[in-house]
Parts: structure tokens; C-alpha cells; sequence
């Protein structure tokens, strides 16, 4: 039983570091099973695409797997006026986001109110616990 704990602890690392199960920022419960699906889907794929190619590459790692499909799979084409776009798309919503930001403050500071703590976010679905 000992020697299982190795592995396990290999495949979270795999699945943290090469398929993103820390990079989720879900606010409900829903988005976090979403998101950690889709995570032990790209495990599995991985693990299969480890299988196949077992006999040929026994040290076929899941980074080797990424890289290999980030150079196979195809790109869209985006061009330099659509980067261009995309970054004025990402500028105007930062700056409408500090905008109202400002105004936010400007109100506090004319009532004289204080800010109000936000109360603290849990996930939703799911009873009391």
C-alpha cells in the first residue's frame, strides 16, 4: 500500500503542473466540477497517449505529451491587426473597470461612508457545511 502513494502524488503534480487543476478561480461549486473534469479528461487522454506509445518511448512523460501537442495542433492564423484588436479590446475593459473603480471612491468620499467589506464568497449548490 505504501508504494501507491508515490504515484498518486505523481499524478496530482502531473495534473497541477501540465493540465491546470491549480490554475482554477471558480466561485461555485458547478465551475469547480467543470473545471476538474475537464482536467481528469486531459489526464486520461494522456494516460492513453502514454499507453500507445509505451512499447517506442517508455519515458514518455505528460509534459512531452503537451509540448508534442502544442507543436502538432494547429494555430488560427490571427494576423497583426487582430492582435492589435484584441489588446484595444483588453485596454478599454481595464479602463472602464478603473473607471468605475474611481467613481466608486469619489461617491464614498462625498458621503463620507466608509467602504463596506464584501462578504465573504461561497460556493453555491451545495448544503451548509
Amino acid at each position: 500500500m505504501q508504494g501507491g502513494r508515490y504515484w498518486v502524488e505523481r499524478a496530482f503534480e502531473d495534473a497541477k503542473g501540465e493540465c491546470g487543476l491549480a490554475d482554477y478561480q471558480a466561485v461555485g461549486w458547478r465551475a469547480w466540477d467543470h473545471h476538474v473534469t475537464m482536467v481528469m479528461l486531459a489526464m486520461l487522454f494522456i494516460a492513453e497517449q502514454r499507453v500507445a506509445h509505451q512499447p517506442g518511448l517508455a519515458l514518455l512523460t505528460p509534459r512531452d505529451i503537451a509540448e508534442m501537442l502544442k507543436e502538432t495542433l494547429p494555430r488560427k492564423p490571427q494576423g497583426k491587426q487582430a492582435l492589435v484588436n484584441q489588446i484595444n479590446q483588453r485596454h478599454a475593459r481595464r479602463r472602464s473597470a478603473i473607471e468605475s473603480r474611481h467613481r466608486s471612491q469619489r461617491s464614498l468620499a462625498v458621503t463620507g461612508a466608509q467602504p463596506r467589506d464584501p462578504a465573504p464568497l461561497r460556493p453555491a449548490g451545495r448544503g451548509s457545511g
